[in-house]
């Protein structure tokens, strides 16, 4: 039996800030669903972008001025807060 996968919306939104918690930088994304529902929150997978990035991508990233616009966001529509984003 092929597992459960789930639908994911593809939208378009933007990094507005970025959370420093213990030393590590965690991305702040706010997008609209297609229902009209505004949401802005860390990524669930709560990954800093230290575990994500190289330390030169991470300084480069952080150095970046804020919003970030245009980022691509995967959402379930069924749960919009359970989504991820392509920011690089």
């Amino acid at each position: 039996m092929r597992p459960k996968t789930r639908i994911r919306y593809t939208t378009r939104g933007d990094i507005v800030r970025v959370d420093q918690i213990d030393g590590r930088h965690y991305p702040v994304l706010a997008f609209c669903t297609a229902d009209g529902r505004q949401i802005t929150s860390r990524v669930r997978t709560s990954l800093p972008l230290e575990q994500v990035l190289n330390p030169q991508l991470t300084q480069r990233f952080l150095q970046r001025p804020l919003p970030i616009c245009n980022v691509l966001v995967r959402y379930c529509p069924g749960d919009p807060w359970d989504f991820y984003a392509a920011y690089l």
